[in-house]
């Protein structure tokens, strides 16, 4: 191993949009990189590029992972699903059951470092408006969701190949992603802000008083790199989050001002309201076997404070390259505007 070469590296969900995100910043960073998902999906000109090797797995089954982790010598588990309207059946056994058969493997192949990516999901969605989440406040304070509970059950896992294998871990809980090629998330509210284009109102749900935090892709895997040369980060969890406090109508503002050079007026559906049209919505989902234009758990989501302290990730050295989410959210929406997702 050269000084420039940083070992083989594993990322796995390399076809998501953290994922993806995250080789290209390895290989950047100096490592040899390993990508895995169950399909390369359209990033595979992406890697082929980047002289990426690129292996098909289905972490949830044992099978075929001594194989991948072969040579192997540090892995960067991105891999998760963060879809309120999947089966829980699914939700476990990707964000709960393949955590423990990765950390299982890579235990049996030595692997050096672990870079374990959680959710600030596992603190629950409790309002709690001025007082930032530290990272040993309470977990799953209700309201909740499964998506919630199999974060922390992956996590709980992580801790005990801590204790019980020495595995060398760092785990990282970040906020809510967004940056170019997102299709989830943030980029929702950004179409739907592109979708509801000609309409003289924003549709908004509650009083949109509440806190919102973001965190630019890149930063998020800026961060794992950052972890890698520093010891003191084994065995730690961090937030990860920007400097961001808006509300989520100070948001949508932005995003309108971004996209339109103008805000709009908005109409607030109340909560209330909200909650029956999400029980309506996912009772017809599940009967015609689609996804629910509304969900109960997303509701939860908006009407909570987010508000992540980073304290602990800024004490180690680190520095975000996008403190705050004005010049993110800009680049990001110029890249949709750009390459056509959004034609203005």
């Amino acid at each position: 191993m050269t000084q420039t070469d940083r070992g083989l590296v594993l990322v796995t969900g390399a076809s998501g949009f953290t994922g993806h995100h995250m080789v290209a910043e390895a290989v950047k960073a100096g490592f040899r990189v390993r990508a895995t998902d169950v399909s390369s999906r359209f990033y595979g000109g992406m890697f082929e590029a980047l002289g990426v090797e690129f292996v098909s797995a289905d972490l949830t089954q044992r099978e075929g992972l001594d194989a991948l982790l072969s040579g192997v010598d540090s892995v960067i588990h991105v891999a998760g699903i963060h879809n309120y309207s999947t089966p829980d059946k699914i939700i476990f056994a990707v964000n709960t059951r393949a955590v423990e058969n990765l950390c299982d493997a890579a235990t049996r192949a030595g692997v050096d470092r672990f870079m374990h990516f959680s959710s600030v999901g596992v603190y629950g969605y409790r309002s709690n408006p001025g007082n930032p989440v530290k990272e040993d406040d309470p977990k799953l304070t209700p309201p909740l969701n499964n998506y919630n509970v199999s974060k922390w059950e992956g996590e709980k896992i992580i801790h005990q190949y801590i204790r019980e294998k020495g595995l060398r871990v760092t785990i990282f809980r970040p906020g809510a992603i967004y940056g170019s090629r997102s299709e989830y998330g943030l980029y929702l509210v950004f179409k739907m802000a592109y979708d509801e284009r000609r309409k003289k109102k924003k549709l908004i749900l509650g009083k949109g008083d509440k806190i919102e935090a973001f965190l630019h892709v890149e930063d998020m895997c800026r961060a794992v790199i950052h972890a890698y040369d520093r010891d003191e980060m084994i065995g730690e969890a961090y937030n990860v989050a920007d400097d961001t406090h808006v509300t989520s109508a100070e948001f949508y503002n932005l995003v309108s001002r971004e996209l339109f050079g103008r805000e709009k007026e908005f109409f607030h559906l109340p909560l209330s309201v909200a909650k029956v049209l999400a029980i309506v919505s996912q009772f017809i989902a599940r009967r015609l076997g689609t996804k629910p234009l509304l969900e109960k758990a997303t509701l939860d989501y908006v009407n909570c404070d987010k508000i992540w302290d980073n304290s602990k990730l800024k004490a180690t050295g680190f520095e975000f390259k996008y403190p705050t989410m004005e010049k993110g959210i800009r680049e990001t929406l110029q890249w949709y505007k750009d390459n056509g997702w959004f034609r203005v």
